[in-house]
């Protein structure tokens, strides 16, 4: 569609739209995010409130570990989850585990187009009072965004963690990146040192390694009848 004509004349926000090669005009209503979104309910003021994004949820590493650390970290904090990428179903999804810990959790794909993620962010930065950004695994919309939070921002806290010192994220890195987050999350020393070499200042860089619940491995756990359910499932 091209834009007809836009005008406040008839209704705040009406966009008039008239599909290519025709005369026929389509009216449509822009509302913001404040008009949609329901009013967010209050948060223990008493907690800090922390924005945690991810791609999409699926089921493997980063989700688990991010799990674990939001499960240990929940009296402490208050959490709101965001992701900004269509889900992958091949994958699986872990958003029902992480809904038990952070029940307010935007799935930006299900209801909003590409181009307005970093306009949601935004609202839910500003109606949530939120004070820290933490990407667990990037995407590329945090790091295309990034001038735009840290702009709208200034006293956001920006945490980002990468999780292949060679592949992946790290790629994204530049010395204006390093400048806009403030915090650059390793878990292991290769990552602390490709961060380094991409110009991130030794001060800003924090080597946090992963830590695994050895009691969700324990064979006690898994008696015969739970043995055979998992073989069943997986097809051994």
């Amino acid at each position: 569609f091209e834009v007809a004509h836009y005008s406040t004349g008839y209704l705040a926000g009406d966009v008039l739209l008239r599909p290519p090669g025709s005369d026929a005009i389509v009216r449509m209503r822009l509302l913001d995010f404040d008009q949609i979104l329901p009013a967010p309910e209050p948060f223990d003021p008493r907690r800090p409130t922390v924005l945690v994004c991810f791609p999409f949820v699926a089921v493997g590493g980063a989700e688990k570990l991010t799990l674990d650390v939001l499960e240990r970290l929940r009296a402490r904090f208050e959490f709101v989850l965001l992701t900004v990428e269509p889900p992958d179903p091949s994958l699986g999804s872990m958003h029902e585990a992480f809904r038990r810990i952070a029940p307010k959790f935007y799935i930006a794909p299900n209801f909003l187009h590409p181009r307005l993620t970093t306009s949601l962010a935004t609202h839910l930065i500003r109606e949530y009072g939120i004070e820290t950004l933490f990407v667990a695994n990037g995407s590329n919309w945090f790091y295309d965004a990034l001038p735009a939070l840290r702009a709208r921002f200034p006293s956001l806290r920006i945490v980002n963690q990468v999780f292949d010192h060679t592949y992946g994220w790290i790629n994204r890195y530049s010395p204006d990146v390093s400048e806009w987050v403030d915090a650059h999350a390793a878990p292991n020393a290769a990552i602390a040192e490709a961060y380094r070499k991409n110009g991130v200042p030794a001060s800003k860089v924090h080597v946090i390694h992963h830590g695994i619940d050895l009691t969700d491995f324990d064979p006690a756990a898994y008696d015969g009848a739970r043995r055979a359910e998992a073989r069943r499932k997986l097809g051994l």
